[in-house]
């Protein structure tokens, strides 16, 4: 009886396969992963500096993807304070697994100086019930004399398969 028992545990997770999410696909086409994706990106106080005077905000965020078949992208991200507005543009390449690794260099003001600051992002496209999503984060270290750091992070749905059947 042990024997049988220990082949049935053995067995039945291929038996019984429940829908999960995805991370990899083998033959997606990343270009598809191009267009328009809708959800909110959270700042959070990682450091000495609070955030217009609260130690997190959640802003709403649309992204506008452009993904070459090879997986270079460029990304418009568009934040709503009192209206829509491009606030970054961010640049980076989509591997294989459907990691993605962002990078933005800006310039910040800290008191009197003006720096150049880089962000970078990292995180993934994953299907889950036939719905693209996009998880991003990073810290970035705006005015380090100071120790005002920031971490940023993200979650957005693909508008195209909000509509798809």
């Amino acid at each position: 009886m042990k024997n049988l028992l220990l082949l049935i545990i053995f067995v039945s997770p291929s038996l019984f396969s429940v829908a999960q999410e995805t991370t990899t696909q083998t033959l997606v086409d990343k270009s598809t992963l191009s267009g328009k994706w809708l959800g909110s990106k959270i700042k959070l106080q990682a450091g000495s500096c609070q955030i217009m005077g609260k130690s997190s905000i959640d802003i709403p965020t649309i992204l506008e993807l452009e993904v070459s078949e090879f997986g270079f992208i460029k990304i418009k991200e568009y934040g709503y304070v009192n209206s829509w507005n491009i606030t970054n543009t961010l640049m980076g390449e989509v591997k294989e697994d459907l990691f993605i690794e962002l990078e933005e260099i800006k310039l910040v003001q800290c008191g009197e100086e003006t720096r150049t600051n880089e962000l970078k992002l990292k995180g993934n496209f994953k299907s889950y019930n036939g719905k693209w999503i996009l998880t991003l984060s990073g810290i970035e270290n705006t005015c380090p004399q100071w120790n005002c750091k920031y971490e940023y992070q993200y979650e957005l749905i693909q508008e195209a398969s909000l509509t798809a059947k």
